[in-house]
């Protein structure tokens, strides 16, 4: 191999690495704005079932509490897939800094 394929090859290493770690920062960062928006949705449920009026109408409390408990379900499968990936992300991360 020339000295000028060894070089384009590995530059096509690096936009192959950028484009994965790109990939992988996005995935990371859509991770975790869901996670910060199911943990606000969570917080104005629980407001709403510290409020009286939420037992006045028949079947409002239990709506709302289904709706706590598959918001807490969510976080408990995203929390876990945030982290497998920030981990992947941070692998990612130091392998390109040592390339």
């Amino acid at each position: 191999m020339s000295r000028k394929d060894q070089k384009r090859l590995e530059a096509e290493q690096r936009q192959a690495r950028s484009r994965e770690r790109k990939a992988q920062q996005q995935l990371v960062h859509q991770l975790e704005k869901e996670i910060q928006e199911l943990e606000a949705r969570q917080a104005e449920i629980v407001a709403e079932l510290e409020k009286p009026e939420t037992y006045e109408k028949p079947g409002q409390a239990l709506e709302i509490n289904r709706e706590l408990l598959a918001a807490q379900r969510r976080l408990k499968e995203l929390i876990p897939e945030w982290e497998r990936e920030a981990t992947r992300l941070a692998a990612l991360e130091s392998s390109g800094a040592c390339a």
